[in-house]
């Protein structure tokens, strides 16, 4: 699903196959609990984009730990069996995330080693760029020298 925010509407308009439609939940879901349609249509004038999906997201991974907790209730199990696999995907998360981090770090470090580098060449460049025209000119007046010996 692919949300997009409309400028004239506070709401998300969305391409969905017919095989991903949300319907309306069951009724066996308390209906004082509002369904996450509800908490989508935030207003999002004035916020940032990211901030009001944030909002979404937060509101519809609610709900759906809401649901997860409510039929796990209904169903007999405790709250540590209906966490058990939401905290084994959230360590795999963080696992993975701190993995991307530590890799970004040593490719942030090679790059500013590279940086340093190519800054160090390029100065050495322009100092023996300066460096060739006193040379020329000395090379010149060698050969002028030498030719006026032969």
């Amino acid at each position: 699903m692919v949300a997009v925010r409309d400028k004239g509407y506070d709401l998300i308009n969305t391409s969905i196959p017919p095989s991903d439609q949300v319907n309306l939940p069951a009724e066996e879901v308390p209906p004082e609990h509002p369904e996450p349609a509800l908490g989508i249509n935030f207003a999002c004038d004035g916020i940032p984009e990211n901030d009001w999906l944030s909002m979404v997201v937060v509101h519809s991974d609610t709900w759906l730990l809401f649901v997860a907790y409510y039929f796990g209730a209904r169903f007999g199990f405790d709250k540590d069996e209906c966490m058990g696999d939401v905290s084994l995907r959230k360590i795999g998360v963080e696992d993975k995330r701190a993995r991307v981090q530590k890799e970004s770090k040593i490719l942030l470090d090679y790059t500013r080693k590279a940086i340093a580098r190519l800054t160090y060449l390029k100065r050495t460049l322009s100092q023996l760029e300066d460096d060739v025209a006193p040379c020329e000119a000395q090379m010149e007046s060698w050969n002028k020298n030498q030719d006026t010996c032969v």
